[in-house]
């Protein structure tokens, strides 16, 4: 053991020497067996990625190339290991990966994300026999703000959007994404039809009170239901969105019925008044 190893996690030489190799890993005497299966297999270890625990509890990642050392009548007297931290690397490898599945502008997890997340998501809900709802939804007569106002405006709508997602979902459950353009969605694991309305109005609302002139949501809203493969779901919440669009914006349509087309509007919001 030297003075390297010793600080990676933590112990002083003499504990180090006295700790037992299975109390470092991270796979207990289950990673410990395995690792000596491979040796016995070869006498070299290349490259074996894994997690080292430090005195305090925290695990540490290491790469570590392991050898088999033998004496001169050829047998083996011991096992000889280098440990390089990567936690650095590790750290870099998640930024990168965030920075392939988010949205830059919004801070939500872009659409190739959704696809994947979705897909999980469903064989999970099917699995536990929990609920799953989706919103889909985009913002009325954007492209009009836009055109009027110019782009940097319409992306400080569009991050604006984004913030209010953020801020009307369930933290470490609820995963919004920017679907593209204006669109966005939010998968609802473990929420039903009523408890993704109140995430759906609370959006719809919180939106509406950032008052960009008339800016509002139109919203499509769906439970999973048995039978539903990930792209049908995508269909029908995209069609209510649409039809909540056509029948005015500014609300929340949902599935309604076994027909795909039978829907209704759960909650318009109420009609502004004239005023001179």
């Amino acid at each position: 053991v030297n003075s390297g190893g010793s600080s990676m996690v933590g112990f002083e030489k003499d504990e180090l020497l006295h700790t037992p190799i299975k109390a470092l890993l991270v796979g207990g005497t289950e990673e410990l067996n395995y690792i000596k299966r491979i040796l016995n297999e070869r006498p070299t270890i290349k490259n074996y990625e894994t997690e080292l625990i430090k005195k305090t509890g925290e695990h540490t990642p290491v790469n570590i190339s392991l050898s088999m050392v033998s004496g001169v009548d050829g047998k083996v007297i011991s096992t000889f290991a280098i440990c390089k931290d990567i936690t650095e690397q590790k750290r870099l490898e998640e930024e990168l990966k965030e920075m392939s599945i988010k949205d830059s502008l919004t801070g939500l997890y872009n659409q190739r994300y959704f696809h994947d997340r979705l897909a999980v998501e469903i064989e999970r809900a099917k699995r536990q026999g929990h609920p799953l709802s989706m919103l889909l939804f985009d913002v009325d007569d954007f492209k009009t703000y836009n055109d009027c106002h110019g782009h940097l405006d319409g992306d400080n709508v569009l991050a604006t959007a984004g913030k209010v997602i953020f801020e009307s979902t369930r933290d470490f459950v609820d995963i919004g994404f920017r679907y593209g353009g204006d669109e966005f969605t939010v998968i609802l694991p473990e929420a039903d039809e009523d408890q993704a309305y109140v995430v759906a109005e609370r959006i719809r609302t919180g939106f509406e009170a950032c008052k960009f002139d008339d800016l509002t949501l139109s919203l499509g809203l769906m439970q999973y239901k048995e039978g539903v493969n990930a792209r049908s779901f995508m269909r029908i919440t995209d069609s209510l969105m649409y039809e909540a669009k056509r029948s005015g914006g500014n609300r929340v349509y949902v599935l309604r019925g076994e027909g795909q087309d039978a829907t209704e509007v759960k909650a318009a919001p109420e009609e502004k008044e004239d005023t001179a």
